[in-house]
């Protein structure tokens, strides 16, 4: 039940708010539980149950509504309510999985417990949606953005060299950090009914792709500056002496390698999980 405050906490995870009730037992249920059992309809241990009587061969079914002296089924079925149909699985108790004096918040410490010292491997996975066409599809769909960065940022130092009639090859720095980010980024943006189609970025093609295009971009950015910019008071020759130099140089080989590298950076920073906090309840010893 919501308190004053309008929070409605979850049954199995108190200091988690609820997102909706389980379709069998009825209760409020978090994301928490959703990752646990795997179906965002149902709390885990209803979903043993179902688990269960489907693996003995029994047809699971919501729980009932019951009215007066007969129960409707949430497929229209009318049964007595004394004599429930065969194959009907009883949502899980409010007091299953607690041992006896256990307040209802301690079963759900217990198991954080048990899944912080299991490790990040055994802790529940969010489903992934199947995807067609597999990594080619995912890199297609990710590559308008980089290209659109790659333009915008592109364009914007071509600008500035128009107005100040100066150069600077941070600009090919700025393109190895900005597209591979939006790249990487990108491979995971699409969602299918609320769920993200791909949850793990292609990270060797997001990286020679992202490589490839600030190469390309970079060589045509240089181009077009002297062209615009240059080539009607210096000679080609006086440009690249000038731009070109020990700290030009330098800057253009930490761009590309940026865009060569940052993919396999994001995915290590992606994988690192941050601490967590968890604070424990003092337990009251028996008999106060």
């Amino acid at each position: 039940m919501p308190d004053e405050t309008g929070f409605k906490s979850c049954y199995r995870h108190p200091r988690r708010p609820a997102i909706r009730n389980c379709q069998y037992c009825e209760r409020p249920i978090c994301a928490e539980c959703e990752l646990e059992s795997g179906d965002h309809r149902v709390c885990g241990p209803c979903k043993k149950k179902l688990v269960s009587a489907t693996a003995a061969g029994v047809q699971p079914q919501a729980a009932p509504l019951g009215l007066g002296e007969v129960t409707v089924l949430r497929d229209g079925t009318v049964v007595d309510s004394e004599n429930p149909p065969a194959g009907t699985v009883e949502p899980a108790a409010p007091g299953e999985g607690q041992a006896p004096g256990e307040s209802p918040a301690e079963p759900a410490e217990r198991e954080g417990e048990a899944e912080e010292a299991a490790g990040p491997e055994a802790r529940p996975k969010a489903r992934e949606v199947e995807a067609p066409g597999g990594p080619l599809r995912q890199l297609a769909y990710a590559a308008p953005f980089s290209v659109a960065v790659d333009l915008a940022v592109a364009g914007a130092w071509l600008l500035v060299a128009v107005l100040t009639e100066q150069w600077t090859q941070i600009s090919i720095l700025t393109l190895g950090l900005a597209v591979p980010w939006v790249f990487y980024n990108a491979t995971t943006r699409k969602k299918r009914d609320g769920e993200p189609v791909w949850t793990e970025p292609p990270v060797v093609l997001v990286s020679i792709s992202s490589f490839t295009l600030v190469t390309l971009t970079a060589s045509l950015l240089e181009y077009l500056v002297y062209q615009t910019v240059f080539s009607s008071f210096m000679k080609f020759d006086a440009f690249v002496k000038e731009y070109f130099d020990g700290l030009g140089w330098a800057l253009i080989a930490i761009g590309l390698a940026c865009a060569l590298f940052t993919p396999f950076i994001l995915r290590i920073g992606g994988r690192r999980e941050l601490p967590r906090l968890r604070f424990r309840r003092r337990r009251k010893p028996p008999g106060m």
